[in-house]
């Protein structure tokens, strides 16, 4: 209710900046008219009742006045104010006044899958949230929802007064763009030295430099991904028990990124055989690997490439794509040729999840954004 009316009086606002001259006009026709009625009748009453049409004062302007005021002067207000409303107003500048209107509230920085779990988990619980993203696509829903958020460049200093940051209570920065963590960080801590301040940041070198330069504690969804990968891996039985049972299994991870790159690592410490199948299309950009030994290069989603690598022999597959697409018609190339691997998949949508848990995919879902908001549900920073 509260944002509702918060809402209606910005867009009140809105019209009367955007319509300043009708209502000037307005404004000065109706006191221009009092001052000539009263010229004329010498009294404040009858001027009033003439002005507002209550009667009709028997002379030549006040014949003239109520019929110049109904057909030209309304007219040409109404048409002032529908023109402007329709070809001015922008529900974006609504959105951006809600978020200036704020205060002991969140801002989220890029509307990421795991923004949009923090904000849908903050609406519930009633507390103030604003996003701040730069592409007007990612957040068009809540554009025409008219949501507290503001479409800009997040290390833009005038997006980041507009959010308010002197009146929130944290940042949470979403994307793990290097160079947009810098830029934007520096910014808030210039404007608010003592905000606690919670950046996404794969990188263990760059979350360092993060926490002790500008104290900044860092997430990391994809060590939350690969631990529960690993977790998963580690649960699935062998096809021999004892003590090599761990190295007797064989895993194919698609996708050469963060993820992969932590749970190869793992799997590299313990003796798995694996391999990796890097998509150029899909390559993190500055990712430096240190499994190049088994990496291999190719389109999963192609049978031929697929049987090449003897598909049929691995025991264990981890899709760690995002591409719902290419993720759907992966698995369901893969379990046409090996019906009997245990498919691990990360997923960002709780119904696309739903889906991959059952026939013919039968994989085993896990969600680094949902395990991310827990963690931080669990500290209690939200």
């Amino acid at each position: 209710m509260r944002l509702l009316n918060r809402r209606i009086r910005i867009k009140l606002r809105i019209i009367v900046k955007q319509n300043a001259i009708a209502f000037a006009i307005f404004t000065g026709w109706f006191a221009l008219n009092f001052i000539i009625f009263l010229g004329i009748t010498k009294s404040p009453v009858t001027s009033l009742l003439s002005l507002f049409y209550f009667v009709e004062y028997p002379s030549l302007w006040g014949h003239f006045y109520p019929v110049f005021s109904e057909f030209v002067i309304f007219g040409l207000i109404f048409t002032l104010i529908t023109v402007e409303l329709f070809r001015k107003y922008n529900p974006k500048e609504t959105c951006r006044l809600l978020a200036a209107e704020l205060k002991n509230h969140i801002i989220i920085i890029s509307y990421t899958n795991l923004a949009k779990r923090i904000k849908y988990y903050l609406d519930k619980k009633g507390r103030n949230n604003v996003i701040i993203e730069e592409d007007e696509k990612k957040v068009e829903d809540l554009i025409q929802e008219e949501q507290p958020l503001i479409v800009d460049e997040p290390a833009d200093r005038t997006a980041i007064l507009d959010a308010r940051i002197y009146d929130a209570s944290l940042v949470l920065l979403t994307e793990d763009d290097i160079e947009l963590l810098f830029s934007t960080i520096e910014e808030i801590r210039e404007l608010n030295p003592r905000i606690k301040i919670i950046a996404r940041c794969f990188e263990d070198n760059i979350a360092a430099i993060l926490e002790k330069n500008f104290k900044v504690e860092t997430l990391s969804t994809s060590k939350f991904a690969a631990a529960r990968i690993i977790e998963k891996i580690s649960a699935i039985p062998s096809k021999v028990t004892g003590i090599a049972e761990q190295q007797q299994k064989k895993c194919l991870i698609i996708g050469l990124n963060h993820v992969s790159e932590r749970v190869g690592l793992q799997l590299a410490s313990i003796g798995m055989n694996f391999k990796i199948i890097d998509i150029p299309k899909y390559e993190e950009e500055g990712l430096q690997s240190g499994l190049k030994e088994h990496i291999i290069s190719g389109d999963p989603r192609d049978s031929a490439f697929l049987l090449s690598i003897g598909i049929e022999d691995f025991d264990i597959i981890v899709m760690t794509l995002n591409d719902i697409r290419y993720i759907m018609l992966t698995l369901s190339t893969i379990r046409e040729l090996n019906k009997e691997c245990r498919i691990i998949t990360r997923v960002f949508s709780d119904d696309l999840a739903k889906v991959l848990a059952r026939p013919p995919f039968d994989a085993i879902t896990i969600s680094s954004t949902k395990e991310a908001l827990d963690y931080l549900i669990q500290k209690k920073v939200l």
